[in-house]
């Protein structure tokens, strides 16, 4: 009998789920709406019985030359469930590389798992508001792993202004669990240019420890190939501090069959 270690379990199953979600049939019935590719959450809960998997490769560069250290997620990956009305279960992993070429040093496997939650506080035409919560549990290979428990916490806002554009905020606080934690801001202003295209542009940030502020800008686009299939693009810079990033990715939804998710719709 073969035996395998706490990293080989994570690594099968995160490709195992990885490889089921790739063959599984979708439907798509009302247009799609992700987190990805701006730094902003939506504040849009998925609707019931709505499966929703959110995948992407990245690539930063950050740190002075000496300390200079590239990393690539691929793949990086938000899974999202809706079973109740207003309340969605996720699930983020990455498989991360590191490499700092300073000291020539190496790092690959599975980042720590985090497992939450987006609930819907208020929705209209004029308006959303939903929080986002997530705890992170150390299941990380290694270094990569933080190797505590912690969490991320946003309150998320969107507002449309006129019929083509929209603006994206979010507010929140994360701990790793140790340190006093990071404040965090997001602030995304999006523009359709038609059924299929939406452009974005947004400054973020966070101020770690309390103590030190650092200032970022990313903008992008996303394309809405089919109702349930959306590609996405995206790169920013550090305003303040040395950094700098592209990422691309591939969102799909998933739902019952057509005539379930007609009863499911007409709820």
């Amino acid at each position: 009998m073969r035996f395998y270690s706490k990293d080989q379990l994570v690594k099968h199953a995160f490709w195992a789920i990885f490889g089921i979600l790739f063959n599984a049939q979708v439907f798509g019935q009302s247009p799609i709406d992700t987190d990805r590719p701006t730094q902003s959450e939506s504040a849009v809960v998925l609707p019931k019985n709505i499966f929703q998997v959110e995948s992407g490769l990245g690539i930063s560069y950050s740190g002075d030359a000496n300390q200079r250290i590239r990393e690539i997620s691929i793949p990086n990956v938000l899974m999202r469930l809706n079973i109740v009305k207003g309340v969605e279960l996720r699930l983020i992993t990455n498989h991360l590389q590191q490499y700092r070429p300073s000291s020539d040093q190496k790092r690959a496997g599975i980042a720590d798992w985090q497992v939450g939650s987006k609930i819907q506080l208020f929705s209209s035409p004029k308006a959303q508001m939903a929080f986002s919560t997530h705890v992170i549990f150390p299941t990380g290979s290694g270094r990569l792993s933080n190797g505590q428990i912690g969490s991320l916490n946003r309150v998320l806002f969107t507002h449309p202004i006129g019929a083509k554009q929209s603006i994206s905020y979010n507010i929140g606080y994360n701990n790793y669990g140790t340190g006093s934690g990071d404040l965090i801001y997001t602030l995304a202003l999006t523009r359709q240019v038609n059924d299929k295209l939406v452009v974005f542009i947004e400054p973020y940030g966070d101020w770690q420890e309390f103590s030190n502020a650092e200032v970022s800008l990313n903008a992008g686009f996303l394309y809405r190939m089919k109702n349930h299939l959306q590609w996405d693009f995206s790169l920013g810079t550090g305003l303040n501090h040395t950094m700098n990033f592209f990422s691309t990715g591939i969102s799909w939804m998933l739902s019952p069959s057509e005539k379930e998710s007609s009863r499911t719709y007409s709820e």
